[in-house]
């Protein structure tokens, strides 16, 4: 097999790896990358996933303990306020 035909079956292996993703940023319909092995994140220079480093990885952990954290004391308000909300629309619907 020729080595340009070996690196052009490689090179579509790896594209079919990560699928792209459309997300609206700023009101516009994005394309974002997305890797389905969680140890890897996806590279738009090259357009394939590649893994990710311990100090990367250390990082986003310790950022989504900080996220849990803050997010933890909003979430309690956030499942009274739909309670309440669940009652109203309960009496509402009770009236009729």
């Amino acid at each position: 097999m020729d080595l340009k035909k070996l690196k052009e079956i490689i090179r579509e292996i790896i594209i079919q790896e990560a699928k792209m993703k459309k997300v609206i940023r700023k009101g516009k319909v994005v394309k974002k990358g997305q890797c389905p092995n969680p140890d890897q994140k996806f590279d738009p220079k090259r357009k394939r996933c590649v893994k990710m480093t311990a100090a990367e990885k250390m990082k986003r952990k310790k950022g989504q303990r900080k996220a849990k954290d803050k997010l933890k004391p909003k979430q309690t308000r956030a499942i009274k306020k739909r309670q309440r909300s669940l009652k109203r629309r309960q009496s509402l619907i009770g009236k009729e």
